[in-house]
This record gives C-alpha cells, sequence and structure tokens, in this order.
C-alpha cells in the first residue's frame, strides 16, 4: 500500500511515506486482532484490508450529512428525506427519515461543489407539518452547510487526495448555499403555508360550533397526492 505525507500547500512536494503505516495514537491491540497477529493473519479491520481509516484529517472532521454530500465527487443514490414536527410550542420536536435509491449511472462531478440544480437532481426534501420550523430548527439538523467547512474539505482533499487532483473548486457554486436553510428547497411553497394559516381560524370557528372536528382535519405544509394512487409509490425527484 502507498500512502502519502500531508500536503498543507500547493508548494509541497507530493512525497511517499516509506515503511510501514503506523497510528501514532494507537497503544494496544484489541483481541480480535491480536487473535489474527497471532496466526500470522492480516486483522479483518486493519488498513491494509481498506477497513480502517486510520487518523481522520482535522479539515474532515465534523462534517455534516449535506457537507458530506458536496464534497462527493461520485453521487451513487438519489435520496429522499422525509421529516415533520409535532407538539406545543417551545416544545416541538422534528423526525425525518431518509431513503437512498441507487442509480444506474453514477454521476462523477468535475467541479465540487456542486451547483444547486445538481444537487437538486439527487436530493429532495418533503416537509409535512402545519408549523414551519424556524432557523434555529434548522441549526439542530444534519441538513445544512457551512461555507467555511466545506471550502477547508475541499482544498485538503485537492492536495492530499489522487482522486481529487484536478478538480475544480467552484466558490460561486457554494455561495449559493444559504448557511441557514436547506440546500435545496423542500417540496412545497410559502404560498401553501400561508394558506394553510389563513385556513386555521375558519377552522376553529368550524369546531366551537360543532360542525367539523379540528382533530379530523389533517394540515399540512405540502399537499401530498392520496396513498392509494400509484403516484405516492414512486420517489419525488426533480429530474
Amino acid at each position: 500500500m502507498i500512502t502519502r505525507k500531508e500536503r498543507k500547500c500547493s508548494d509541497d512536494p507530493v512525497e511517499h511515506i516509506s515503511g510501514p503505516v503506523l497510528a501514532p495514537g494507537c497503544k494496544y491491540v484489541c483481541m480480535d486482532c491480536f487473535k489474527d497477529l497471532k496466526l500470522k493473519r492480516y486483522p479483518k479491520k486493519s488498513l491494509v484490508n481498506g477497513l480502517w481509516l486510520g487518523e481522520v484529517p482535522f479539515e474532515l472532521q465534523g462534517l455534516s450529512w449535506t457537507e458530506k454530500l458536496l464534497i462527493s465527487r461520485v453521487n451513487h443514490n438519489y435520496c429522499v428525506v422525509r421529516f415533520s414536527m409535532s407538539g406545543m410550542t417551545g416544545l416541538h420536536k422534528m423526525k425525518a427519515n431518509a431513503i437512498s435509491f441507487s442509480v444506474p449511472m453514477p454521476k462523477v462531478y468535475k467541479t465540487l461543489p456542486p451547483s444547486k440544480d445538481q444537487l437538486d437532481n439527487v436530493l429532495a426534501f418533503i416537509y409535512i407539518g402545519s408549523v414551519k420550523p424556524s432557523t434555529e430548527d434548522w441549526h439542530r439538523t444534519p441538513f445544512l452547510v457551512r461555507h467555511n467547512k466545506v471550502k477547508a474539505a475541499l482544498d485538503w482533499l485537492k492536495l492530499n487526495h489522487k482522486d481529487y487532483a484536478d478538480l475544480e473548486i467552484s466558490e460561486a457554486n457554494l455561495k449559493e448555499y444559504s448557511e441557514d436553510e436547506p440546500p435545496v428547497v423542500p417540496i412545497g411553497t410559502n404560498q401553501t403555508y400561508s394558506r394553510t394559516k389563513r385556513l386555521l381560524p375558519s377552522l376553529h370557528t368550524e369546531r366551537k360550533k360543532g360542525e367539523v372536528k379540528l382533530a379530523s382535519v389533517r394540515l399540512s405544509f405540502m399537499e401530498l397526492p392520496d396513498r392509494n394512487c400509484q403516484s405516492w409509490k414512486k420517489p419525488i425527484l426533480k429530474r
């Protein structure tokens, strides 16, 4: 296995590390690895088997889920994220789940981060709920993008990863992403949310009259298709 010394700037030469690759922070050997070593076998989770990454550089630590999408040069999946909020004001919580669909032809980016239009082709957010998430709510999710974190990660990869050597880093694309909102617009519009808010007083009024039970009314930020129809079974993605 060939490894390289870490480069800090483009003027640093590319130098390979001779000899065995060691982990400076490891002082002990776990029992599983020790058993393999006693039998003169490579440990299953060793670096030589490609199942151990070693020490992660500072620039690549603490990346959010969305930030990892933005620095990935190859995209293998479409992803649909469905999330909702529930609970009383001040005590509400956000729940989400994500589903990935493999693509027949993985997309390889020559420029990173991809533009918002490119990301919109492989990522979709579906929001369901009567309360629109606030900026504070978004900051508690892994959906946001930090410009300085993405830029530092791409700079490090371009210097130290051979598959990123010819990468073009686009600051214009990076500026397209807000640091306070998700990278793609959740399916639904502010107008739909406004219409829902305007409906609330009338629903409360009807409930007082006994004509409609509020608990039986489904309020949503996005108008979803009927669960029984065929379109519900397909991922909602922009092509």
